[in-house]
């Protein structure tokens, strides 16, 4: 379960990104960009499931985040 708090401390964190948004689904967020799936936050972290820039990227985990 992600909890609201931390949606809004990722969407804090995200504002910088040209139409970012979260969607809630359940008692997850799909992470959206210029309406474009490209993660997920689930149980307190944040999963990227494609993004183009990162093509190159060997290695991709999730990031823990701590408040």
């Amino acid at each position: 379960m992600t909890t609201k708090k931390f949606a809004q401390y990722m969407e804090k964190q995200c504002k910088g990104i040209n139409n970012f948004s979260l969607e809630a689904i359940f008692e997850e967020y799909i992470v959206l960009v210029s309406g474009k799936r490209i993660g997920v936050l689930y149980q307190e972290k944040f999963y990227v499931l494609y993004a183009p820039t990162f093509e190159e990227t060997e290695n991709i985990t999730a990031i823990d985040v701590v408040m």
